[in-house]
């Protein structure tokens, strides 16, 4: 599958966000948002470093520097931001000193 394709397609959102946490601050929910879009939709094997690792559907393998070069926020926030979602149930970090792996709890 070639990027443009892995890209495209839809989310779908249900309307009970609007009596989220997240929905109150607009720079949270595009991040919120970004994140459910950067997910992979369906598991594909990516290079990290010297060995391959398959991604999930619903994960997504980037730094703290990647997500915070994305959102143009430093890495402090990132990290802030990713333990009020994992206190909240609605993503799993796992962290080495190469990537942040990400897990969307509940992503079907």
């Amino acid at each position: 599958m070639n990027e443009e394709n892995r890209k495209s397609g839809y989310i779908l959102i249900h309307r009970s966000l609007r009596n989220h946490w997240v929905w109150s601050n607009s720079e949270k929910l595009a991040a919120w948002l970004d994140i459910l879009m950067e997910v992979n939709h369906a598991p594909r094997k990516i290079n990290i470093g010297e060995g391959l690792i398959t991604v999930e559907r619903g994960q997504s393998v980037k730094s703290m520097v990647t997500w915070a070069k994305r959102w143009n926020w430093n890495r402090l926030k990132v990290r802030s931001f990713f333990k009020c979602l994992q206190e909240d149930n609605m993503i799993v970090i796992k962290t080495n000193n190469k990537t942040t792996h990400l897990t969307v709890c509940n992503y079907e």
